[in-house]
């Protein structure tokens, strides 16, 4: 394991200690918050909505960071190649551990989000609903119209409740697209190393064959030279068996004729 990547997974799982209890201490926050505008605490529950909103936005800060040092991480496990057994089952956790605590985000901020809808419903409830006690028929128009502001409040809350799962929801389809795009970016970085790499391979090929297409020609002229020798060697050699039998005949010619 490289020492680059370790230092990584160090990182790695500081971040996960304090994304675990900053998304623990927001869905704790959510009950308590619920409970407390039950019971009467809805002043509370109300003031600590900007404190919680600030919550959120650290933990997608951190979700985001945490997803760039995944990235990284990817990174340096395939610069080496990714030979090493143990650092990519590192590598699969982290990853996993990273979806995990974003799905426990969400379902955090998603609480969180209907306990706010639902205190700002009782207090407009808790705000309207008082008055004092008239006739009898007064009364009973009174309630009526309770009822149907009640059930209007109700539908109210239920459509915002719905846009804020659709805002939630695009939200998180925009944060993964903007993921997909880095990862695609980044792969498409480490493909270009992988092929400026070919090239300097290719490169070093060509100089290679290079070489050896001169050291061909080297060898070509030799043996061309060696070709021409062995043909002068072999005319000479013709020449002096020539002038030998020429010799030995006439030498015989003499002898028979004298």
């Amino acid at each position: 394991m490289s020492a680059i990547f370790e230092n990584y997974k160090v990182e790695f799982y500081s971040l996960q200690t304090a994304l675990e209890t900053a998304i623990s201490s927001l869905s704790l926050s959510s009950i308590d918050d619920e409970e407390g505008h039950v019971i009467g605490g809805l002043a509370q529950t109300l003031k600590a909505a900007s404190t919680e909103t600030n919550n959120e936005g650290e933990i997608e800060d951190s979700l985001a960071e945490m997803e760039q040092l995944v990235r990284r991480m990817d990174l340096e496990a395939r610069s080496v190649g990714g030979n090493d057994a143990k650092q990519m089952k590192i590598l699969r956790d982290c990853k996993a551990k990273a979806q995990e605590l974003k799905a426990n985000a969400r379902e955090a901020k998603e609480r969180r989000a209907q306990t706010a809808s639902r205190a700002q419903l009782f207090a407009s409830s808790s705000g309207g609903g008082g008055g004092g006690t008239g006739p009898a028929m007064l009364s009973s128009s009174n309630s009526g119209g309770e009822q149907d502001r009640r059930r209007e409040q109700n539908s109210a809350l239920d459509s915002m409740m719905k846009n804020t799962a659709r805002i939630e929801q695009t939200g998180e389809r925009i944060r993964e697209s903007k993921g997909r795009l880095i990862e695609t970016e980044d792969l498409g970085a480490a493909i270009l190393q992988d092929l400026h790499r070919q090239r300097e391979t290719i490169v070093e090929s060509r100089e290679s064959l290079r070489g050896a297409d001169d050291t061909l020609s080297t060898s070509r002229k030799i043996l061309q030279t060696m070709s021409r020798r062995a043909q002068q060697n072999k005319l000479l050699f013709y020449g002096v068996v020539t002038v030998l039998v020429i010799t030995i005949l006439t030498v015989a010619y003499k002898k028979l004729n004298g």
